[in-house]
This record gives structure tokens, sequence and C-alpha cells, in this order.
């Protein structure tokens, strides 16, 4: 498409160049035509003035109609020889300047009809001089004015009129008229192809904008392209992360607990084995659902509400915790997008799941609520807190016992490869931004870690009513 274009613009551009070439040259051989005739007319007009006035060469006369005779020629030299040898001269040339021009021609025949009333047709010099220096609609106000100063110093007007004066005026403006009407017309064409060059320059430079703009939208979507595969890795890394790594962790304690069981009591081993077993289909069952849809399994069977209790009290009987769980959520809730809902669950699943690994708590409360449009999410534990290098820039981004957003502490740096043991909250710090929220941490001063989450709901519930835990 791009080539089509680009072919296309070519075209355009050779034609309107042809095209503004050849209303150049129609132009310059207008204008050569016109001084031809010029020099013809003007000549003839002072040889039949001189030659009927001998007595004009006995005094100053003849000298000022030969020399005013020849400052108009160069007039005219000058105005049709720039237009001859500047190809690109534009036409009309700009108004003061062609005015100035006219007013000189108008006063140097004026000067010449002074001399002698039989110059007066000069004047039609000037009309010509109109045409080519002026374009309509203002080209009527110079050759009124040329026109009524001819009429009025040709003397072929008398007053009263008499029926001989009446029909010189007739043929007079018979003449004029054809001859304007003439000249119009040829303005009017070269009007109307000088109107279709620049249409066609037009066209040429709309063809290669489009065609810089077919450049720069292949090139957006190459780096949108890559942009995508960028995001796609992070979120296939997520969700490895949450199915995969929980799972393996999960196996990596059993198997630990199996070898200490071993020979010290069977029975217990057999069931720890049974259970990282159903772990591990688990597993296997929730990878599948991933890779065909990476949609929960668990949301196409019960409500937010219920996969949240549901995946809270199972590792929380896992890990033998005291569970306060307080899910205080309005039943429009569940009418919220499907990746809404996932990513709170996904989010739920990971806060819990780092305190499995790293927090060796006994106690957690989960609370989870909505409140004015937004979602307000709440998980602590009483285990071993943060780690000191985490907990000294929370304190420097909050100051004691404060509560720090996860942006400010300096863990949500654009490095991409996280430090071993932060993935976890990185992976929550970029759901819930993705949601639009915001991630705090703080270190209560009883111990252990306090991970909050404000969240924006895309539609405010309707009711206010209240589903109990």
């Amino acid at each position: 498409m791009t080539t089509t274009t680009r072919t296309k613009s070519e075209e355009h551009r050779a034609a309107a160049s042809e095209s503004e070439q050849r209303l150049h040259r129609r132009l310059r051989l207008f204008g050569l035509q016109w001084f031809l005739f010029y020099i013809f007319a003007l000549s003839i007009g002072d040889y039949i003035v001189l030659s009927a006035s001998p007595v004009y060469f006995q005094d100053w006369r003849a000298a000022s109609i030969i020399i005013l005779s020849i400052f108009l020629l160069l007039l005219q030299v000058f105005y049709f020889g720039r237009n001859w040898l500047q190809r690109n001269r534009r036409w009309p040339p700009a108004r003061p300047y062609a005015l100035v021009l006219w007013a000189i021609c108008y006063l140097i025949c004026l000067g010449l009809t002074y001399i002698d009333r039989g110059l007066v047709w000069d004047y039609w010099l000037v009309f010509g001089f109109c045409f080519a220096a002026f374009e309509l609609p203002f080209l009527i106000w110079p050759l009124l004015c040329s026109l009524l100063t001819f009429v009025l110093l040709s003397g072929l007007v008398r007053w009263p009129l008499s029926l001989a004066d009446l029909g010189s005026l007739g043929g007079l403006m018979l003449t004029l008229g054809s001859a304007t009407i003439s000249a119009i017309t040829i303005a009017h064409l070269f009007s109307e192809q000088r109107r279709n060059a620049r249409l066609l320059q037009e066209l040429a430079q709309a063809h290669s904008e489009l065609e810089e703009a077919h450049q720069r939208l292949a090139l957006s979507a190459a780096r949108e392209q890559e942009l995508a595969i960028l995001r796609e890795r992070t979120r296939l890394a997520r969700e490895m992360h949450d199915t995969l790594g929980h799972a393996l962790t999960l196996v990596s304690v059993k198997l630990e607990v199996i070898r200490r069981l071993v020979k010290r009591d069977p029975e217990r081993c057999e069931q720890e084995i049974a259970e990282t077993l159903q772990v591990t289909r688990e597993a296997m069952n929730e990878l599948r659902a991933s890779i065909a849809n990476l949609r929960s399994p668990v949301l196409g069977q019960c409500s937010l509400r219920q996969a949240i209790a549901s995946f809270a009290q199972r590792l929380a009987a896992r890990c033998g915790w005291e569970l306060e769980l307080d899910l205080d959520l309005a039943p429009a809730l569940e009418h919220l997008p499907g990746d809404r809902q996932e990513a709170l669950l996904k989010i739920v699943q990971e806060a819990l799941t780092n305190v499995e690994k790293h927090a060796q708590a006994t106690r957690v409360s989960l609370q989870l609520r909505s409140e004015s449009g937004r979602l307000l999410l709440s998980i602590a534990d009483n285990g071993i807190g943060l780690p000191p290098v985490l907990q000294a820039r929370l304190a420097a981004a909050a100051g004691n016992g404060g509560s720090a957003s996860l942006a400010s502490s300096g863990l949500a740096g654009t490095d991409p490869s996280p430090k071993r043991g932060h993935y976890g909250l990185i992976g929550i710090r970029e759901r819930i931004q993705e949601l639009g929220g915001e991630l705090y941490l703080c270190q209560p001063a009883g111990g252990g870690c306090q991970l909050m989450a404000d969240i924006p709901l895309v539609e405010a519930p309707h009711e206010p009513q209240r589903e109990a835990s």
C-alpha cells in the first residue's frame, strides 16, 4: 500500500509540475506577444503624430514624445522581461507593485495626450497592461478609470450628443467591449489553469503526507507489537509464578515433611504423599486452564467472595493459621468485568501465599470491603515482619510507624530482574496498578506485616446492601 501511495504521489507531483510549467510557458508567450504588439503600436502612433506635425521637431515636443515613449517602452520591458526571465514568477503580481506600474503608465499616457491629442490612443496600451497586471474583480477599477480618461480626452463625446457622436461612441464601446470580453476570457482560462495546477500540487502534497503517515503508522504498529510482546511476557511470568510457583513451593515443603516422617510416622507420611499428589494434580489442572484461557477455573464455578473465602480457609487449614475473615462486599461487585475479578482474586492469592512462604505466622487477618466506589484490601499477620532492607526503605519513605506506597519505597523500580524474594510483591503491585490502585506496606508496632491496597471499581455498587461473611 505504501508503494502504491508513493507511486500516486510521484504521478500527481509530476502532473502538477508539468501543468505549472505549461502555464508559465503560456504566460511568457502571452507576455512576449503583447510586448511585440506594444512596440509596434507605440512606434506607429508616434510616427503618425510626428509625421503629421513636423513643427514638433522645432521645439521640445518631439523630444518629449520620444523620451516618454521610450520610458513607457522600458517600463513594459521591465515588467514583461522579469516575467520572462523568472520562470516561477507568480501571477498576478503583488497589487501595490502592479498599481505603481499602472499609475506610471497612466501618467505617461496622460503626458503624451497633453502634448498631442492624437496620442490618446496609447491608452489602449494601458488597457492591455491592466489585463496583464490585475485579476478580477479588482481589474474593473483600473480598467474603468483608463476607459473614462480615454473617452474624455479623445473628444469622441461632445455635449449635446448628436447622432454621429452616438455612432462613434457605440462603435468605440463595441470595439472596447469585444476586446475586454476576449481579454477576460483569456484571463479566466489562465486563472482556471493556475487553479488546476495548484490543486494538483495540493493533491501531490496530500499524497506525500499520506505516505509519511503510513510510514509512521507502520513504525507505530511495529513498536506496539514489541510492547505487546513485552506485556505478554510479563503476564506469563506472573501466571507461572501464581500457578507453578505456588504449587512447587508447597510440594517442596511437603516433600521435606515426608522425608522427616518416612521412618517415624508412615501413616502420616502416606497422608502427606496423597496431599502432595492432590496439589500436583490441581497445579496441572490450573496450568492447563491458564494455557487454554488464562482464566481462573474457580471464578467459573462460584462468586468472587466465595472464591476468596475458600482459598483463604484452605490455606489457613493447611498452615495452621488462626484466620480472621471479613469480606464486606456489595452484591453488585459480582457483576464486575471478569478480568477485574480475576485480578482481585490473584492479588489475594499472591498476598496470602507470600505470608505462607515468608512470614512464619500463626494468625492472619483478611479484610476486604467496598466503600464509595473503591475496594479496600487489608492483609495482616503476626509473623517475623519485613526484611531489614525493606523496613529501612519504608521508614525513610513514610517515617516511623507510618505506611508507605510500594512505589515510594524504592522496591517498585524499573529493573527488569527483581531481587530474589521480591517478585511476589512486584507482581501484586503490577496487578493493582493495572486496576488503577495503590499498594501500601507497613509494620505494626506489635510486629508482623500489614499489606493494604486501595483499588477503584469500574462501577460503584448500586445498592448499599452488604453480604454477611
